[in-house]
């Protein structure tokens, strides 16, 4: 049986007025609890905690609402009954919390009869929950939307597992106008929109094909960006825009160049300056023809990126954007090669992330990019090729036969592969000029095959408004590494093994980052937000 616990507070280490960290012991067995960051315009303001308590009745749980502030100050507690839930997103404008669930009668239910089980997926149900909350803790609203989703393929009989919805729900905030939900289940793709009271004002379907890549508000505006594959590892992405005020749709935007260059994009956010929505990314190399190769390190040394990008939606015409190219797939450029390398770093820039600064900069971060033989694949090859060309020989009487098949077979056969080594980063100025920056140290990932850099580890930035200061934090197996953009250095390193206790850096307010500490063995936690 699957055991859940309820992280129960023990103690608050600082003055109420100012709590930076807290401890949290697990005390509890089949009681879960789940928590969200509170985000309004991508800033983080607070934190919520879903404990799901007592079953109330056949199909009812107990459920307890912790809200706390971005420094983990207690704000208040929510209690409601419902049926079996899970908390997706929380957003809040103009001190409205507006919460997202997936809810259901069937999902999360244990059942002692397989034929009881069976019945109750026949008929069973799964909504999206709307739940509209105040700051005195009162629920002024709740609505919902009954989802298609596969329940039989879904059904635990613990909780409801994220894979119950093609692309789980997302709620963003309107300034001054209220919420709107984005979610994809086995039929749609829908957005629904919700005024500051909590009532429905429209819902439109997204009939385009693909997969959601992104989703982003900016004013009053909606934006969606859609990836469909082209080729193996080769995708073209479009960006679908709404206006929420009158339920419009602009001209979408096709994420190519002015020569009709497909592009990767790596970061999707608004510009810190104008905060109008931003892309930056790769272009894909025209004159590459091998993305069907499965290694990506090799496709990338072999320059499978022709150049950068950034484009800033300042409109909804192709005319009205502020685009950026910069290419080098056409010509060397100084300290970058034809193929993507930048000599100074000795790598790649790399699909991983890219983000804007203060200044109008745009960085990329990049890789360095190894090869190496694989001598087991050589030996493999020379074991089955041989026995191979062995057996054909033997059997056709013609040995050479066998010998010329094992030949070719090794001559075609894949012995190298391409980890990647420490992290790199990459500018492209207000003027398109792209160079290296600096090398951070992190060791990317060791597998082989399919290109995967920061296996398992997160990957994200941290702002600060007041100062206009940009800090990058990457991770390895070993360490998270927070680099400060403007200084060029790494200001700070944090282990992810303290002792025992595995450790967790995510984002936290502004110029800040929480960092989670576990110790398995005394089965307790602590939340601490600390400055960069």
């Amino acid at each position: 049986m699957r055991k859940f616990y309820l992280y129960l507070l023990l103690a608050v280490l600082a003055t109420p007025a100012l709590a930076q960290k807290r401890i949290f012991r697990e005390v509890g067995q089949d009681i879960s609890t789940s928590a969200q960051p509170i985000m309004e315009n991508d800033v983080l303001v607070g934190y919520l905690a879903l404990t799901q308590l007592e079953k109330v009745s056949r199909d009812s749980f107990s459920y307890r609402l912790t809200i706390m502030d971005e420094n983990l100050n207690d704000l208040g507690v929510v209690n409601f009954h419902e049926l079996k839930l899970r908390l997706e997103d929380v957003m809040i404008e103009d001190n409205i919390l507006c919460l997202a669930y997936v809810k259901s009668n069937v999902l999360g239910y244990r059942y002692e009869h397989r034929a009881d089980r069976n019945k109750a997926i026949m008929t069973g149900k799964a909504w999206m929950l709307t739940q509209f909350i105040n700051l005195k803790g009162e629920i002024i609203k709740t609505a919902q939307v009954q989802l298609n989703v596969d329940l039989r393929k879904n059904w635990n009989d613990s909780y409801i597992p994220s894979s119950v919805l093609k692309n789980s729900i997302s709620v963003k905030n309107m300034t001054g106008k209220g919420f709107v939900c984005l979610y994809q289940d086995d039929s749609k793709k829908n957005l629904v929109f919700y005024d500051m009271k909590g009532n429905q004002t429209w819902e439109r379907r997204i009939s385009e094909e693909g997969k959601i890549e992104h989703f982003k508000t900016s004013e009053h505006d909606v934006y969606v960006m859609m990836q469909k594959e082209l080729a193996r590892n080769k995708y073209q992405y479009t960006v679908y825009s709404y206006n929420a005020d009158d339920n419009s749709v602009y001209q979408k935007y096709m994420l190519k160049d002015k020569k009709g260059n497909d592009l990767l994009p790596l970061g999707f956010e608004n510009d810190p300056i104008s905060g109008k929505p931003d892309i930056s990314g790769l272009i894909y190399n025209p004159k590459f023809r091998k993305y069907r190769k499965r290694d990506e390190g090799l496709k990338i040394r072999k320059g499978m990126y022709g150049g950068v990008f950034n484009v800033e939606l300042t409109g909804h015409k192709k005319g009205e954007m502020k685009e950026q190219f910069t290419y080098w797939y056409d010509d060397s450029k100084g300290d970058v090669t034809n193929k993507g390398y930048f000599s100074s770093g000795a790598g790649y820039i790399t699909p991983n992330k890219s983000f804007r600064d203060f200044n109008g900069n745009t960085y990329y971060t990049g890789s360095v990019i190894k090869s190496k033989v694989r001598g087991r694949n050589i030996g493999g090859g020379l074991f089955v090729y041989g026995l191979t060309g062995l057996l054909l020989g033997a059997g056709t009487g013609n040995p050479a036969l066998g010998i010329g098949y094992t030949g070719i077979c090794m001559a075609f056969g894949h012995y190298r592969e391409f980890p990647t080594g420490n992290a790199l980063i990459m500018k492209m100025d207000t003027t398109g000029k792209v160079k290296y920056e600096n090398t951070l140290p992190i060791n990317g990932s060791k597998e082989t095959g399919d290109y995967n850099f920061w296996s398992g580890t997160y990957c994200f930035t941290v702002v600060s408004p007041e100062d206009k200061l940009t800090y990058l934090v990457m991770s390895d197996e070993k360490a998270y590494v927070i680099y400060s953009v403007e200084q060029k250095k790494v200001v700070r390193t944090i282990k992810r093994d303290d002792a025992g206790k595995s450790v967790m850096v995510l984002p936290a307010k502004e110029g800040s980052v929480i960092v989670i500490t576990r110790n398995m063995k005394e089965r307790y936690t602590v939340m601490s937000i600390e400055a960069v």
